[in-house]
């Protein structure tokens, strides 16, 4: 049997093939009246059998490994954290393997995930709502706008150091922590050893109030990665919540003065989540005179 399909199909302006070795692809998606760059799309082929008669249509994904090695580091980053959403049926041997090595050289797409987003604390990315099947990419100013080609867009800001300062189209800009939650359960299944995962988990879990879950969930995290000490963070505040506070206390006296996240301090941290969590109602009453004791440390 004999799959025929169109390996490419999408092009951008000025005639440029997606496909071709196209140089400095990043100044061509900032031209404000061009399509967003295509990385990866489907296409919808039909079957001919051994008698020539027409068989069954399937569905295959298309990627433009050239585009990807071209992405400045931030940007692989992020199309990494997307290709964690792609549907196995579509995500076969050799365009996970395109995937990889265009990332970076790597292997394979956990090797790809596990050294371009060990150090991810953004968000995490929705996974309802925006269609994995298709990725597309264009950079206004500042602004990676990431689309999904129907009407779906996320917007990632990356400052002049390369770093992704924010994500926009998070759920916790709506504070709808259950679906980050499920978001964040969904990315573990793909990639169950990311120990920032479980960090977020044990974060978004503290909202919910389920403070257990947010205390296993960063012990988890700890356990794949001991240095994230933002995590040990989360753990501190799952303890404390659940009015063991002596053990809180031991994790707050030992990294109140280390740099935990976005080189802010672990005491400047904790104070600042304190705010929000209290600003969202979901610090205990029976361990707010404990949570001002930690705050005063």
């Amino acid at each position: 049997m004999l799959i025929i399909f169109i390996s490419c199909l999408a092009t951008i302006s000025l005639g440029i093939s997606v496909c071709n070795g196209q140089t400095n692809l990043d100044s061509v998606i900032r031209l404000p009246d061009t399509p967003p760059l295509p990385v990866w799309t489907t296409i919808n082929a039909r079957t001919v059998q051994d008698d020539g008669t027409p068989g069954v249509e399937q569905t295959h994904l298309s990627v433009c490994g050239n585009c990807i090695s071209e992405m400045t580091a931030p940007v692989k980053t992020i199309i990494a954290r997307y290709a964690s959403f792609l549907p196995g049926f579509l995500l076969n041997a050799e365009n996970e393997l395109v995937i990889a090595q265009a990332l970076g050289g790597f292997s394979s797409l956990q090797e790809a995930r596990q050294a371009l987003l060990k150090d991810w604390t953004g968000e995490d990315i929705l996974r309802g709502g925006f269609n994995y099947n298709y990725l597309g990419l264009k950079i206004r100013g500042d602004t990676l706008f990431v689309t999904d080609g129907k009407g779906k867009t996320d917007k990632f800001i990356i400052d002049k150091n390369g770093k992704i300062t924010a994500l926009i189209r998070a759920a916790s800009q709506l504070r709808d922590y259950k679906q980050l939650i499920n978001a964040v359960n969904q990315s573990l299944k793909i990639d169950p050893q990311n120990a920032s995962s479980y960090g977020n988990l044990s974060y978004y879990y503290l909202y919910t109030q389920d403070y257990e879950k947010s205390e296993q969930s960063a012990l988890k995290g700890l356990s794949i990665d001991g240095t994230k000490l933002w995590i040990k963070g989360n753990l501190a505040t799952a303890l404390l919540f659940q009015g063991k506070y002596e053990e809180a206390e031991k994790i707050v006296l030992e990294l109140k003065s280390e740099i935990c996240l976005k080189n802010k301090t672990c005491a400047q941290t904790w104070l600042d989540d304190f705010d929000r969590l209290e600003q969202a109602g979901a610090i205990p009453e029976s361990q707010k005179e404990n949570v001002e004791k930690c705050g005063n440390y």
